[in-house]
């Protein structure tokens, strides 16, 4: 930290967007404030966690309970893509499609 790679990495992406009319970025929220400051803007906040499967499903409120979880190879690709577009205000069918296809993890959406 405090090196400048950052910059450096950012710098050498943004030369890669020519044609590319939006981007996303997550943010640690200490950053937020650098990334307005470049242009973006704040439209949600998305937490990600993770917890003890076991502890989680027993403490599911009956109306998350009663989803099923299942692999999102088994749900159709245009309804995540459908799902996606009406919580996201531009396109990302791609970005979606690369960080539920990252190897030495399993993606699971709720259905019901």
């Amino acid at each position: 930290r405090g090196k400048g790679h950052g910059r450096e990495l950012w710098s050498h992406a943004m030369k890669g967007l020519e044609g590319v009319k939006s981007i996303g970025l997550d943010a640690v929220p200490a950053k937020v404030p650098l990334y307005l400051k470049w242009g973006f803007s704040s439209h949600s906040f998305t937490l990600s966690l993770s917890g003890d499967v076991e502890t989680v499903r027993s403490s599911c409120a009956p109306s998350a309970a009663s989803a099923r979880l299942c692999d999102l190879s088994s749900v159709p690709w245009e309804s995540v893509v459908s799902y996606d577009a009406k919580h996201f205000p531009s396109r990302r069918e791609a970005m979606v499609r690369s960080l539920t296809a990252q190897g030495g993890s399993r993606t699971l959406v709720a259905v019901g």
